[in-house]
């Protein structure tokens, strides 16, 4: 039996995002599959290791609302073929970007 760990709602997404070290311009990029306003589960072609931060970029749909913030690497697993997942904690997210968040999650939860 697997017991759920995810203490927020988390809704299935197809979310472009940029991603680097910070300080440094956006060299990568993926796909956010779910989102929630604590973290997110991205596929990449990139791999990266757990504990790595990265800034993050991505426009939540329907919106004009960027959020970046930085968020570190808590687990990583294989994706399909050449891409692999990463779930990432949110760092330093912004109240007013966590916000924008929770209400995307609640217009998009099924």
């Amino acid at each position: 039996m697997i017991t759920e760990k995810r203490t927020a709602t988390r809704v299935d997404s197809h979310i472009v995002v940029e991603m680097n070290f910070p300080g440094e311009f956006p060299r990568y990029c993926g796909y956010i599959e779910n989102l929630s306003e604590k973290g997110m589960g991205v596929i990449s072609l990139e791999s990266f290791q757990i504990g790595t931060k990265l800034t993050i970029t991505f426009v939540l749909p329907g919106t004009l609302d960027r959020v970046t913030t930085v968020a570190s690497i808590v687990r990583t697993g294989p994706g399909m073929g050449m891409l692999n997942y990463h779930a990432f904690a949110f760092e330093n997210l912004s109240e007013l970007d966590r916000q924008k968040i929770i209400q995307y999650v609640r217009e998009n939860a099924a």
